[in-house]
């Protein structure tokens, strides 16, 4: 997948670049105090606890796509919600990157 030198270094650069910002941020900045977590990461835990997608108020989700939420969800369902940080990053630069590897 990655054949030239000019892409093993974006990569590197990539994954240092995101590793800094990653143990520079507070915990729980990630996901709680987001601009979006009202609209992503409460449905994903009220997904995991209720089995359906809920706001932080209680109010049910009627809007947004819900496939990022059960993506989030899964790591959170996995490693609970305080060691699912790393796992939900490590997953949002994957993405990222292949995204951008592909383009």
């Amino acid at each position: 997948m990655i054949n030239n030198t000019s892409d093993k270094i974006l990569l590197a650069v990539f994954v240092i670049i995101n590793s800094i910002l990653y143990f520079l941020s507070y915990d729980g900045s990630t996901f709680i105090e987001a601009a979006d977590a009202s609209q992503y990461y409460a449905p994903a835990l009220s997904f995991i606890e209720n089995g359906e997608f809920l706001s932080f108020d209680g109010k049910p989700l009627t809007f947004g796509p819900p496939l990022y939420s059960i993506f989030i969800a899964i790591p959170i369902f996995t490693f609970g919600i305080d060691e699912s940080a790393a796992a939900i990053v490590f997953m949002q630069c994957t993405l990222l990157y292949l995204t951008g590897f592909l383009l």
